[in-house]
C-alpha cells in the first residue's frame, strides 16, 4: 500500500467522517472513524467511513479513547469480506491536533504507508483541506509527520 499517488476522498466521506466527530465533541468527548478504500490504479478512493463500537470518556488525566479486541476482530472480518483495505484512521482532539503518546502507541492502522490523522476542535473545523489537522503516515514502522503541502499533495477531499 505504501506506493499509491492520491487518497480521493468523496465529499460524502468527508460530511460522514465530520458528523461522527462533532457528535462526540458535542459532548465533549473525541471520537475515531476509519477511512476504507479501493484502489483505482495508484489511487486509494474512500468507499467506506467506518466507525467501531468505541468507549470514550474523561478523567484527571485528560479524554480517552477505547476500541476492543472484539470490534477490531469485526474490522478485520469486514475488511477480508469486502476486499477494502484500511488506509487512515481519523480521529478527534478537544484543541490542538497532535499525535499524543497513546496515539503512538495503540494504533488502529499499522501498515506501511497508512495514515492517522488528527482533526482539532472535536471535529468542529472545516474538512476541505487537511491544512488544520495534523497528518502522519507511517513510514518504515514509525509514525511521521507529514508536512501540510505533502499532506495536500495526496488527499483530494471532497472529490
Amino acid at each position: 500500500m505504501h506506493g499509491f499517488r492520491k487518497v480521493v476522498v468523496p465529499r460524502e466521506y468527508v460530511l460522514a467522517t465530520l458528523d461522527a466527530l462533532q457528535l462526540a465533541g458535542e459532548e465533549g468527548l473525541e471520537a475515531l472513524v476509519l477511512w476504507l478504500a479501493r484502489f483505482r490504479g495508484a489511487d486509494a478512493v474512500i468507499t467506506t467511513v467506518w466507525q467501531p463500537e468505541q468507549e470514550s470518556g474523561r478523567t484527571r488525566e485528560g479524554l480517552h479513547l477505547h476500541i476492543g479486541g472484539r470490534e477490531l476482530a469485526r474490522l478485520n472480518e469486514d475488511l477480508y469480506r469486502t476486499g477494502q483495505t484500511l488506509v487512515a484512521q481519523v480521529h478527534s482532539h478537544p484543541l490542538l491536533a497532535y499525535h499524543s503518546e497513546i496515539d503512538a502507541a495503540r494504533p488502529i492502522v499499522t501498515e506501511e504507508g497508512s495514515f492517522s490523522i488528527v482533526v482539532p476542535f472535536f471535529g468542529f473545523v472545516s474538512l476541505s483541506d487537511l491544512t488544520g489537522c495534523t497528518v502522519y503516515q507511517i513510514h518504515e514502522g514509525t509514525f511521521v509527520r507529514l508536512a501540510p503541502s505533502e499532506a495536500d499533495r495526496l488527499f483530494a477531499l471532497g472529490a
